[in-house]
């Protein structure tokens, strides 16, 4: 027969254990949202003056509005 120790038991281990894997779930997703823009740098455009994003792997990109090839920023 179950004691009622053992149901309390139980019931807060499960409720600790959920609380982990959704504390574990939300921050592999915070992670892999932040990992994106952390990939990007910023490029600005001397022909028009756009302001745009583009890979961290790019040295030089092409403006999306008037296609200048443009060198990306550095501060």
């Amino acid at each position: 027969m179950l004691t009622l120790n053992w149901i309390y038991f139980t019931c807060i281990g499960g409720c600790l254990l959920l609380l982990g894997l959704l504390w574990l779930w939300y921050d592999l997703q915070d992670n892999a949202f932040y990992q994106r823009d952390r990939n990007r740098h910023l490029f600005y455009c001397i022909k028009c003056g756009e302001l745009f994003r583009g890979l961290r792997e790019e040295k030089e990109c092409d403006c999306p509005q008037c296609g200048h090839r443009n060198l990306r920023l550095r501060f």
